[in-house]
C-alpha cells in the first residue's frame, strides 16, 4: 500500500531525473523517561531503524524501509538504490557510512547515476572509489542535508517514538509516519 500511494504522489508531481539523498535514523520504541529506565536498570532504549530515499527538490520520500535496530545503513542501501531505478536519478547522495565499492558499483552500473559519497579517511582503493575522487562535487553533496531535515520534520510532527509493542507493528508504524509525511508534503507543494 505504501508503494502504491507513494508512486501516485510521485507521478502527480512528475518527479524524474532528480537528485536522490539516502540516510537512516532511529525511532525509539519506549516512551519511558530516563528516571524510570534507571530504576529498571535498562538505560538503553530499543529503536526501529528507518531508512529513506528522498527527492531533494520536492523532499518527497520515494522509498522507505524499517527494521528493528541497531542496523548499519549499508543493509538498506542496495534495496533503496535499486528502487530508484525507475526514476532514473542523475545523482545519488549519501554520507560516509555508504562508502563501499559495492554500493558505488550498484549506483554506477545498475542505475547509470553518479554517486556523491565522500571517501572515508581509511578507504581502500577500488575502481569506483578512484573515479569518485575526480567526480565528487561539494555543491551537489551539500543537498544531502535535506534528508536530515525530512527526518526532523517526521519526528517533530508525527513523533519520534513508536507506541506499538511488537516489532512488526513498530516497523509498520514507522513506515506509516513516512507515508503521512508524504501526504503532508504533497499538500504543501500543491497549495
Amino acid at each position: 500500500m505504501f508503494e502504491r500511494i507513494t508512486s501516485l504522489i510521485i507521478a502527480e508531481l512528475k518527479i524524474k531525473n532528480g537528485i536522490v539523498a539516502l540516510d537512516g535514523s532511529g525511532f525509539t520504541c519506549d516512551s519511558a523517561d530516563k528516571y524510570y529506565s534507571k530504576i529498571r536498570r535498562n538505560e538503553r532504549k530499543h529503536y526501529t531503524k528507518c531508512h529513506i530515499a528522498i527527492d531533494t527538490t520536492t523532499k518527497i520520500v520515494m522509498h522507505s524501509q524499517a527494521l528493528k535496530g541497531p542496523r548499519h545503513d549499508i543493509k538498506f542501501a542496495k534495496a533503496s538504490i535499486r528502487a530508484m531505478k525507475k526514476y532514473k536519478p542523475s545523482y545519488i547522495l549519501a554520507d560516509k557510512a555508504y562508502d563501499t565499492e559495492s554500493i558505488r558499483r550498484c549506483i554506477n552500473k545498475e542505475l547509470g547515476s553518479t554517486e556523491q559519497i565522500p571517501l572515508k579517511s581509511n578507504f581502500t582503493h577500488g575502481v569506483y572509489r578512484r573515479k569518485s575522487q575526480k567526480t565528487f562535487q561539494k555543491e551537489i553533496y551539500n543537498q544531502r542535508g535535506l534528508v536530515e531535515n525530512v527526518f526532523s520534520v517526521i519526528k517533530r510532527i508525527f513523533d519520534g517514538t513508536n507506541k506499538s509493542k511488537s516489532t512488526r507493528l513498530r516497523n509498520k508504524e514507522t513506515r506509516l509516519k513516512t507515508l503521512f509525511y508524504n501526504i503532508y508534503r504533497y499538500n504543501i507543494i500543491k497549495n
